[in-house]
């Protein structure tokens, strides 16, 4: 295998847009591990010299040649720890913050070294692992990986495995550009492309251009455990067909955030840039480096819409776009990809049997308008939702009202996913403190339906939709009383169930 490779076409479009702003961190992707236990500094950097000399996409770096960049493998890995002490500070946490922020802004040069880690100590049993690369090598599953293959090393375990490496996927990449498959996906992209949306505008406010500069604001919002599971129940009855129940929750997510991009910018046609993991077989499952794409779906936004259409409508769009991937369309400074959606289903664990608590870091710029992240990094069963805005785009008044209506309009799915989008207008979002008893009680009022809708089935009755109306038939053991006053009370939501089913399956009930 060569040490020299072309810039595969995800990497392209990042190289590309780091020219256009050479001295912002756009793409610095960095986390910050915090580490509950005693750490050896010496034993923690023998660890990460062996993860650096055992994966390539580590020791890569671009240069440019007659205006052509080209990445290479570095043999020489020298590299030595920086090991920082805030112990003896009296407030470490908020040292150790203003640290973070200040690092994580310093851009990288992929033409010196494409990564930047730190250890730093808080106290006996309290260190931060900073871990900062360059995109153009690294994803998140990529950064889990790297995550775990130190975490073993220190630990002294598996020690002698062999992983597969970057170079060896872009050399695939390579030859699959003179495949038939690869020029039909270039020309449906190229068809695709050429169908441009209108630039998008948020409430008003002024649509980006070239010119504006890439500073983001980034807002974070926990989502909390009782809305997380309302969630992961309405998607469920939202996507019945999904492979997996992840896949039901992107579904879910996709058409909330294609809603709040319609009622945003009140254009009736969305482009939503949709980050794939781009990971086909098991050996880019377990290789490092660049593998996620963002790929654009255009999704048709109509008033009498319901959340129940435009996951059909996102299903549907995703299956196409499938069939074309990868093959990273996305067009450098955003002008193809305005916003964005990116479910994280990443998951770090302990580090050598001491807890870990893992902040994704932003570094104050990016190259989309609007992205919006859900992620649960640390595998609690709570999805944080992760707001990324510009903030040209979005002044703090315009930042605030992004995430409130967001979430209004996630609550709504949550509620009724047949509600109109003509209906989401003038949606007030309740306090933090409703939500989360309104999520509650939608997701046992959710496994109540189906429960009640499964005992009738396997008795015999049926529940129907006739003329708009909901049609019980009996099982023949008759409705106890309590089952009786169970469909009065719950007529309009077992009707919404039904007509959910009745859309997205090909046998209802």
């Amino acid at each position: 295998m060569t040490t020299d490779f072309e810039l595969a076409n995800n990497q392209l479009l990042i190289w590309a847009g780091q020219q256009l702003w050479p001295e912002q961190a756009i793409y610095n992707v960095a986390f910050a591990f915090h580490i509950a236990g005693t750490l050896d500094p010496q034993r923690f950097e023998r660890a990460f010299a062996a993860v650096l000399a055992g994966t390539d996409a580590l020791r890569m770096v671009v240069t440019c040649e007659r205006g052509e960049p080209k990445q290479r493998v570095r043999e020489d890995s020298c590299w030595a720890l920086e090991y920082v002490d805030l112990s003896d500070q009296p407030e470490a946490d908020r040292a150790c913050a203003r640290w973070l922020a200040d690092r994580v802004r310093r851009p990288l040069d992929p033409a010196v070294r494409s990564f930047d880690t730190v250890l730093l100590k808080l106290g006996a049993e309290r260190f931060v692992w900073y871990l900062c690369q360059h995109h153009l090598f690294t994803d998140a599953v990529s950064a889990s990986l790297l995550f775990a293959r130190v975490a073993r090393h220190y630990a002294d375990v598996d020690t002698e495995v062999t992983y597969p490496q970057f170079g060896a996927h872009l050399e695939r990449e390579r030859d699959r550009r003179a495949t038939p498959q690869y020029a039909r996906a270039q020309a449906y992209w190229r068809a695709k492309l050429a169908e441009r949306s209108a630039p998008l505008t948020f409430f008003g406010g002024p649509a980006r251009t070239l010119a504006t500069a890439p500073w983001q604001e980034r807002l974070s919002v926990d989502l909390g455990l009782a809305r997380t599971g309302a969630i992961r129940e309405a998607a469920r009855v939202l996507a019945p067909h999904a492979l997996s129940e992840n896949q039901a929750v992107f579904t879910l997510l996709a058409a909330v955030v294609c809603a709040f991009l319609h009622c945003a910018s009140g254009q009736s046609r969305v482009a939503l840039g949709i980050a794939a993991h781009g990971r086909v077989g098991r050996a880019s499952a377990n290789t490092v480096g660049l593998f996620v794409e963002q790929d654009p779906h255009h999704i048709a936004v109509e008033r009498d819409d319901t959340f129940i259409s435009l996951a059909l409508k996102v299903q549907r769009e995703s299956l196409e776009v499938m069939r074309h991937v990868p093959f990273a369309p996305s067009h450098p400074g955003g002008q193809a990809i305005e916003a964005g959606l990116n479910f994280i289903t990443t998951r770090f664990g302990d580090f050598a049997g001491m807890p870990v608590r893992a902040k994704w870091l932003h570094p104050g710029a990016g190259d989309a308008s609007f992205v919006a992240h859900f992620h649960d990094y640390s595998g609690c069963g709570r999805l944080q939702m992760v707001l990324d805005c510009n903030s040209t785009l979005f002044p703090a008044e315009a930042r605030n009202r992004a995430a409130d209506e967001l979430l209004a309009i996630l609550d709504a799915c949550l509620e009724r996913p047949a509600r109109r989008m003509a209906e989401l207008a003038g949606l007030r979002p309740p306090s933090m403190r409703d939500q989360g008893a309104a999520a509650i009680g939608r997701a046992s009022q959710a496994a109540d339906l189906h429960g009640f809708v499964n005992s009738l089935l396997r008795r015999g009755g049926s529940l129907r939709v006739v003329s708009g109306k909901l049609a019980c038939r009996p099982p023949a053991d008759g409705l106890s009383e309590n089952e009786i006053a169970f469909l009065r009370e719950h007529r309009d939501g077992l009707l919404d169930l039904l007509v959910t089913l009745r859309s997205t399956s090909a046998n209802p009930p």
